[in-house]
């Protein structure tokens, strides 16, 4: 054992008390108390060392920390980290109207989740199947919150220890292995708002048996229950309207626009955009822009559940293109989910069983299940959401929502058509939007699983350490619709009779009683998808003294990983043909699989006294991308007993994960964007074809670190860490802004990824995964703590913080893009970095806390600078003001075994800051990944040990 220095003791004595809302445990360690003097295992390492010898930075969230914290979920939990960038990542209340089934995902440095590496007690778990949205991600919220011991997070990659694709760097949750009793926690937790909405329920179980020195054995299992209720833009007056003049107007779907004239009736037997759209030679054809609404010429948006829209139509052609035609829009903010309604239950285990003194045989489980119920808005349908329905080929009926001349309410349209000069439009039959409201609201039922069986063992030989295990891994999603959902072909099929005379500018969607009973018998409800992504594995490696030299021991680990990794989708028959409306085109079926194994070695050598290297390289081989090597090399320096310098030095490679080459290529309804060409027509969707891409090339990547930790006084140590990452041919799925601002400004590659109809408007994109280019990002962490004995107590301050330098990304046409600070660039199109987030150009955290017998309080600043997000609609720059939010967090642990807590997040209610987001996100007013839209969320927890 090592004798502890100065530095060593003020650094465990700061973290003894550390507070997760400023980051955790100082990062130069990675162990909180006594037991951290012995040799153990640290992350971002193969060696067993004493915590105060490694030369990474590493952050550790205890289960103190935790407690502390007021966290209620892992996704919680994980947002508080300074190095976690909203860009890149993924969180539930991102969801609404995306296809991600409850996916949350962790993104060190704003790289992205697909290169954060997530373990489990130091083990992979499978990636998470979700489909087209899926990639080389874990769902963090299927390790229950419950059953972590403490989290430590590497920040500064290695792929030469757990894979040559942890370039962000690496997320290990340990859990919970040493435990005695059995212990019972209840929390209960809820909005102090009007409107109520996403209360939160949870039941906890740790139990202990077993003493692993007197009895040879020892099991710890944990259970979680958890319940989450939802919350809609209704219930928030921030978040309750898409529109907020002059700074942004939504653009959806609405009731009753004339889309154009349809001349062949029963003629068209596939979608035909060529055929079927506006140009010179048919100049009332159907246009994504439209020919007005006849509600909106009356003056009664509102009498079809609709808002006035400003902006034109005709802006893109034929026959006069400076012509106006007043339009409706349908608001999507009251609908929109802000917080899924969330169930969860799970629970882990961990057996130990002492063959002798130096080896033993383990196994642990960990199994949960996510279920989310979704709510969102009615059902758009119009002519472009057809394509890729297979149904009607051949069928005679129309890929489109008609109106006859011979229905009576034909004539709604031709007093409206010759009002506004276009009566040459009306005796033809007319293609209609419609916003189905008598199917109800969407609602999906997703359900993701996760487990993971580990069997191993592990001891001593001689002077050599072993731990070899067999790692089993599924993920598995479920994706449901049990609400607001019908059959394209079945809708159309009833509503182009000529016979069935349905009103599409009935109040509120009403029709009469015969045609709504016909529109409910084409509902669908039922299965969307069943995916599975698996992985297999064996992990063994063996660790050492080989030699001494005068200023130490050398000490070598090597090591052998070989896994076997699948993902396989199966989509249900409706889906199959992309007949279930709102849910996109046809899905087809994936099966992909591929092999991978490794061989490592790490060694570290004192080089003289205070001074060691470390090596680390790694040799990967991938089925379907070759052979790699990669390194991790890095040095620690303590001239003194109140100084430690590090630095470190690595390459990385990962290669593009079976979902993203494999994910079927679907027909999708883009998200919102405005086209430069044509501004005046607001916000439009168009058809969008996204998933994977088999031509993906890998990401290769070079990193380096520096880092300085004082310990003037064994009161205060401050740390500072510069950290440099650069990643070649980064993998990114473009947003439909990004692709038509690109095409726009004529920048090279983009042309390929739009289809453009005569009149010049944009009526597709492509939005499948590509590598980009490149990524190099700079930045330090700042970790500053301060403990003291105070008024028969014990006094806590802690400020932890990321500066971000820069993010500059070189995108497909060889530009940089300068990031930090900004979702869009410098003319207002977004960045190619941020299609979930952006890069704060500084996140802190602020705590200050106090502790004397059973008492202990904690105050949490959670604070972020200002940003620029996406121009307003006179075309002004604007900027997200900085926000500071408090968190206070009270315990009492007097009696017996029993200890009660009271927290208060966001405890001055602070509204969210104005944001004007960039397509990124179907909430409209306030950033989903900077806020909480609960607003001040007041909890109290209990748990009793026996």
């Amino acid at each position: 054992m090592m004798k502890e220095n100065s530095l060593s003791y003020a650094i465990r004595l700061a973290c003894a008390g550390g507070l997760l809302a400023a980051g955790a445990c100082a990062p130069a360690f990675a162990q909180q108390n006594e037991a951290a003097m012995q040799r153990v295992e640290i992350t971002g390492s193969s060696l067993r060392r004493t915590a105060n010898e490694t030369a990474l930075p590493v952050t550790v969230l205890s289960r103190a920390d935790i407690d502390k914290s007021g966290v209620q979920t892992t996704e919680e939990l994980l947002g508080q980290i300074n190095s976690v960038s909203s860009a890149g990542g993924q969180v539930n209340g991102g969801q609404s109207g995306l296809t991600t089934y409850g996916k949350s995902a962790v993104s060190l440095r704003g790289l992205g989740s697909d290169k954060t590496l997530v373990l489990v007690n130091g083990r992979r778990l499978a990636n998470f199947a979700g489909g087209a949205s899926s990639g080389a991600d874990v769902n963090v919220n299927a390790i229950p919150l419950s059953a972590i011991e403490r989290v430590e997070v590497l920040q500064d990659g290695a792929s030469g220890v757990y894979g040559s694709d942890a370039i962000a760097g690496v997320v290990n949750f340990i859990l919970r292995k040493e435990f005695k009793g059995i212990e019972i926690s209840g929390l209960h937790g809820r909005p102090t708002r009007s409107g109520g909405g996403a209360r939160q329920n949870k039941l906890g179980l740790v139990a202990g048996f077993g003493d692993y020195e007197a009895d040879r054995f020892s099991v710890v299992v944990s259970g979680a229950i958890e319940r989450e209720g939802n919350l809609l833009g209704a219930q928030r007056d921030f978040a309750n309207s898409d529109t907020h003049l002059p700074y942004f107007e939504g653009g959806a779907t609405e009731t009753g626009r004339i889309e154009g004239t349809w001349d062949f009736p029963g003629g068209a037997t596939e979608f035909d955009a060529g055929t079927n759209a506006r140009s010179a030679t048919n100049p009332y054809g159907v246009s994504g822009t439209g020919y007005g609404n006849p509600m909106a010429a009356q003056g009664k948006c509102g009498d079809i559940g609709m808002i006035a829209r400003s902006g034109k139509g005709f802006s893109a052609g034929a026959p006069d293109d400076t012509q106006t035609t007043p339009n409706c829009t349908f608001d999507t903010g009251p609908f929109v989910s802000l917080v899924p309604n969330r169930k969860f239950k799970g629970g882990t285990t961990l057996l130990r069983f002492k063959l002798n003194d130096q080896n033993e045989m383990y196994a642990s489980g960990l199994y949960s299940k996510n279920e989310f119920v979704n709510p969102i808005q009615p059902a758009p349908l119009r002519q472009a959401f057809y394509a890729g329905n297979t149904l009607f080929t051949g069928s005679g009926v129309d890929p489109v929502l008609l109106i006859y001349p011979s229905n009576p309410n034909y004539q709604i349209a031709a007093n409206y058509l010759n009002s506004v000069g276009l009566g040459a439009m009306v005796g033809h039959p007319l293609a209609v939007s419609q916003r189905t409201f008598l199917l109800g609201q969407r609602t999906t039922r997703d359900i993701a699983k996760q487990q993971q069986i580990i069997l191993g063992g592990k001891g001593t030989v001689g002077n050599l350490n072993y731990d070899v295990a067999y790692i089993h891994n599924i993920s598995k999603t479920e994706g449901n619709v049990i609400d607001g959902f019908a059959s394209i072909f079945g809708l159309s099929k009833v509503l182009n009779d000529p016979a069935v005379h349905w009103n599409p500018w009935a109040p509120l969607g009403q029709q009469s009683p015969e045609v709504a009973k016909l529109i409910a018998g084409t509902k669908y409800a039922g299965p969307t998808i069943a995916a599975k992504s698996r992985n297999e594995g064996i992990d063994a490696k063996v660790d050492g003294t080989v030699m001494t030299l005068p200023a130490g021991d050398v000490a070598l680990a090597v090591g052998l990983q070989a896994r076997d990794e699948s993902f396989d989708l199966l989509p249900a028959p409706a889906t199959l043909t992309g007949d279930v409306i709102g849910l996109g085109g046809a899905i087809t079926e994936v099966h992909a699989k591929r092999s991978v194994w490794a061989l490592f070695a790490e060694t570290e050598v004192p080089l003289a006294k205070g001074l060691s290297g470390n090596l680390a390289v790694r040799r990967d081989s991938y089925s379907d991308f070759g052979k790699t090597t990669n390194y991790k090399a890095s040095m620690r320096y303590q001239p003194m007993e109140s100084v430690l310098a590090r630095a470190s030095v690595g390459t990385g490679f990962r290669a593009p994960s079976l979902t993203a080459l494999y994910a079927p290529q679907q027909v999708n309804t883009s998200e919102q964007f405005t086209d430069p060409k044509f501004p005046n027509n607001g916000q439009i969707q168009v058809t969008s074809i996204s998933g994977g891409n088999p031509e993906l090339k890998p990401e290769e990547s070079d990193q380096y670190s520096i880092g300085i930790v004082l310990a003037p006084t064994k009161s205060f140590t401050a740390s500072f860490d510069f950290y440099s990452i650069k990643v070649d041919g980064l993998i990114a799925a473009p947003s439909a802004q990004q692709i038509v601002s690109g095409y726009r400004r004529g920048a090279a590659g983009f042309e390929q990824l739009v289809e453009v109809l005569p009149g010049g408007e944009i009526s597709k994109v492509y939005q499948f995964n590509a590598n980009v280019n490149s990524v190099k990002t700079q930045g330090v962490d700042i970790d500053l703590r301060y403990k003291e004995n105070l008024l028969g107590g014990k006094f806590m301050a802690n400020l932890n913080g990321t500066w971000v330098r820069k993010y500059d990304l070189v995108n497909t046409d060889g530009e940089i893009e300068d990031s930090v600070g900004t979702i869009v660039r410098p003319d207002g199109s977004p960045l190619v970095a941020s299609p979930t987030g952006v890069i704060l150009k500084w996140k802190h955290n602020l705590s200050v806390g106090y502790q004397s017998g059973p008492w202990t309080a904690t105050l949490t600043q959670r604070y972020y600078k200002g940003y620029r997000d996406a121009n307003d609609l006179d075309g002004n720059a604007h900027h997200v003001k900085g926000q500071a939010l408090y968190d206070l967090v009270g315990s009492w642990a007097g009696w017996r075994s029993i200890k009660l807590s009271l927290g208060v997040r966001n405890l001055f209610d602070k509204n969210p800051p104005l944001f004007i987001h960039n397509g990124s996100q179907f909430q409209s007013g306030y950033d989903v990944y900077q806020y909480d839209p609960r607003g001040r969320f007041v909890y109290v927890n209990a748990s009793y040990k026996f």
